[in-house]
């Protein structure tokens, strides 16, 4: 009884032996395959990172041009102020970008808009119209609190003069609604996380702009800020099982941050790893 019990331990031992190389290999396939795969969510979240900040520059290089165009119009000049509004809203109906065109008194107070609830709002001590009185050139604002609407925009301004005199500020407010959904629309995999962040890293949009998913965490947001543009990997600064990617909107000091979950990833390896191993069972 003893010879035989030894000598199935020893047919034991010889088997589990024979399958240390076996799992071995498989560990580093799996290891290897997983590293190509995150690989793969990392460089798709930089191109997506790419396309997001190139199409927000094409948004407002289109809002510019506009903003040229309206500043040489002299009939806007002269309009009554319901003429004029009316003129304002039938130039927004063909601009899918614009979510509002105001023309801004030299003393801070909306005289005309394309919106007629703006009218008479004090926009004086916003800084875009304080800079816009200080140049010649368009600037614009980082995302704000709107004081007409429910939420955060971003808006172009421009001083209109005759000679040395400001007629107006031309403000033109980006549509929220569009950059949402074409910023969206640069992401090939399901976002986990989709934010809009100010300097300091407090969530501004309250789900109207890039809102999506649950709240990313502390840790996390306190790290992009750090960063600036770049990715934050899945296991560090809070981040979860999600690869987090920040990008500073240009001419702002707003960032955005977006997550791509890796668990799927990791659990689809390790089950087609045990499964492998099941077989050889």
């Amino acid at each position: 009884m003893v010879g035989h019990l030894r000598a199935r331990i020893v047919l034991v031992v010889a088997m589990l032996a024979g399958l240390v190389p076996f799992i071995a290999n498989e560990l580093i396939w799996t290891r290897s395959d997983l590293a190509q795969q995150l690989e793969a969510i990392d460089k798709s979240m930089a191109s997506s990172l790419a396309r997001t900040l190139t199409a927000f520059v094409d948004a407002r290089d289109e809002v510019e041009r506009l903003s040229e165009t309206i500043a040489l119009s002299h009939e806007l000049r002269s309009l009554p102020p319901n003429n004029c509004n009316e003129s304002l809203a039938r130039i927004l109906r063909i601009q899918r970008k614009v979510e509002r065109i105001s023309l801004i008194g030299p003393h801070g107070v909306i005289e005309c808009s394309s919106d007629k609830s703006a009218v008479g709002v004090y926009v004086g001590d916003r800084e875009y119209f304080k800079q816009a009185l200080a140049t010649d050139r368009v600037v614009w604002s980082d995302f704000i609190p709107s004081r007409i609407v429910n939420k955060v925009i971003t808006q172009s301004a421009r001083a209109v003069r005759s000679g040395n005199i400001t007629v107006f500020v031309l403000a033109i407010a980006l549509n929220t609604d569009y950059l949402r959904q074409v910023t969206l629309q640069q992401f090939e995999l399901p976002l986990t996380h989709a934010m809009l962040l100010d300097a300091n890293g407090n969530r501004l949009d309250s789900g109207t702009i890039f809102g999506t998913g649950s709240a990313i965490s502390p840790e996390t947001i306190s790290r992009a800020i750090q960063i600036g543009d770049g990715l934050i990997q899945p296991g560090t600064y809070g981040a979860g099982d999600d690869v987090i990617g920040v990008a500073r909107l240009p001419g702002t000091a707003n960032r955005v941050a977006f997550g791509l979950s890796t668990k799927a990833v990791h659990d689809a390896a390790v089950t087609t790893m045990l499964r492998r191993l099941a077989v050889l069972g």
